[in-house]
C-alpha cells in the first residue's frame, strides 16, 4: 500500500511539473500573439489610418481573447484608462510589462510617425524576448519536469 502511495505521489509531481513546463510555452505564445497584434496595428496605422479602437475591434487571436487582453480593450472606446489593466492580464515577464505600460501611455496621443517608431520599438523587443524565450524553452521545461520528479521522489521515500 505504501508502494502504491510513493508512486501515485511521484506521478502526481511529475504532471504537476508539466503543467508548470506548459505554462511557460503558453508565455511563447502570448509573444506570438502580440507580435501579430503589433504588426496589424503598424499595418492598419502606416497605411489604412485606422483608428485604435477599430483595430482592437477587428483583430481576432484566441490567446489574446483567452488571456482577456482583447475583450477588455475593446470594452471602452478611450484606451488610455484600460490599456494597464488590459496588460496586467498578460503572462509575459517583466520587461515586456514594462515596455507595453510606457507604450500604453502614449497610445494614440504621438504624431503617426513617432507612434509607428514606437510600435516597431515594441516589436522588436517582443521578437528578442520571444527569440530568447524560445531558445530556453526545452531547457526550462525539462528542468521544471525534473526538479518536480524529484521533489515527488524525495517525498516518497520520507514517507516510506
Amino acid at each position: 500500500m505504501n508502494l502504491i502511495g510513493a508512486i501515485l505521489i511521484s506521478l502526481c509531481s511529475y504532471f504537476f511539473g508539466a503543467l508548470l513546463a506548459d505554462s511557460e510555452k503558453e508565455k511563447l505564445c502570448t509573444l506570438d500573439a502580440l507580435d501579430l497584434l503589433f504588426s496589424d496595428m503598424q499595418r492598419q496605422i502606416s497605411s489604412l489610418r485606422t483608428p485604435l479602437y477599430l483595430i482592437f475591434g477587428e483583430f481576432e487571436n484566441e490567446r489574446l481573447e483567452a488571456l482577456g487582453f482583447l475583450p477588455l480593450l475593446r470594452s471602452q472606446r478611450s484606451l488610455q484608462p484600460i490599456w494597464s489593466e488590459a496588460v496586467a492580464l498578460l503572462d509575459t515577464d517583466g520587461d515586456i510589462k514594462r515596455e507595453l505600460y510606457i507604450f500604453g501611455e502614449t497610445l494614440g496621443n504621438l504624431p503617426l510617425d513617432e507612434q509607428l517608431k514606437r510600435i516597431e520599438y515594441c516589436k522588436e523587443i517582443i521578437s528578442l524576448s520571444r527569440a530568447s524565450l524560445k531558445k530556453s524553452l526545452p531547457e526550462k521545461q525539462k528542468s521544471i519536469k525534473t526538479v518536480c520528479l524529484l521533489i515527488g521522489l524525495m517525498t516518497a521515500i520520507i514517507l516510506l
